[in-house]
């Protein structure tokens, strides 16, 4: 089921005793009730071990300003919370692999389809020694 978006608005957050001028995010809206969520753990590990190749382009450059911020990293991330630190952790490395399988995956779809040659010359081959020692 998908959420419609949230309008993208500005907001200045409170951070370490300054402010920070960001998006208006729709965490309270739409993500609370899922980081609240019993299953939001076994969701992340599903997702990262099934469903990561399905990132795509347009999920990463919405992610991006948040990437780009000075401070998303796991050192500031540690000051809120262990999990917060895994969180950081984890968007930037799904980010990373759907950057790196954007090279890789071409060159993965070629070596199955070299694969698939191989395996059909390879049966030709023996079809014919077989029937060269037949004769």
């Amino acid at each position: 089921m998908h959420q419609p978006v949230v309008p993208v608005k500005e907001r200045t957050l409170k951070f370490r005793k300054g402010n920070l001028d960001f998006i208006d995010d729709s965490f309270e809206q739409y993500g609370k009730q899922l980081t609240n969520s019993s299953n939001f753990l076994s969701r992340l590990i599903d997702f990262s071990n099934y469903d990561k190749d399905n990132i795509n382009d347009e999920t990463c450059e919405l992610l991006e300003p948040y990437l780009s911020l000075e401070h998303f990293n796991p050192e500031t991330a540690r000051a809120a919370s262990g999990a917060a630190t895994g969180m950081c952790v984890w968007v930037g490395a799904m980010v990373q692999y759907h950057e790196a399988s954007k090279i890789v995956k071409p060159k993965m779809d070629f070596l199955a389809i070299q694969e698939q040659r191989l395996t059909v010359a390879t049966q030709a081959l023996e079809e014919a020694e077989a029937e060269l020692k037949e004769s």
